[in-house]
């Protein structure tokens, strides 16, 4: 056990004397990250679909572009997100 505890102390002494040996600056370019969408107003319709009458447009969250209550008519509740994919993920159909 003790020869383990040795060889690790030998390997590591060895590690941090020759393993950086070099003053060379080295640089790395990183693409920029696309930036998250704005929140936009349900005025801003880009799809052009079309609401029914009895629904209702409620608060955004940060990534809704429309938000809709539907009420039922026994008093159930529903509600409607549209949410824009970007990339691969989205598109129009």
């Amino acid at each position: 056990m003790k020869s383990i505890y040795s060889a690790l102390l030998i390997l590591s002494v060895c590690l941090t004397t020759f393993g950086c040996k070099t003053d060379q600056i080295s640089t790395v370019a990183v693409p920029k990250e696309i930036p998250a969408p704005s929140p936009r107003t349900p005025a801003q319709n880009e799809l052009g679909w079309k609401v029914p009458s009895d629904w209702e447009e409620t608060e955004l969250s940060s990534f809704q572009i429309a938000h809709y209550l539907i009420r039922g008519k026994n008093g159930g509740e529903a509600k409607v997100s549209v949410v824009p994919l970007f990339g691969e993920a989205g598109g129009k159909l």
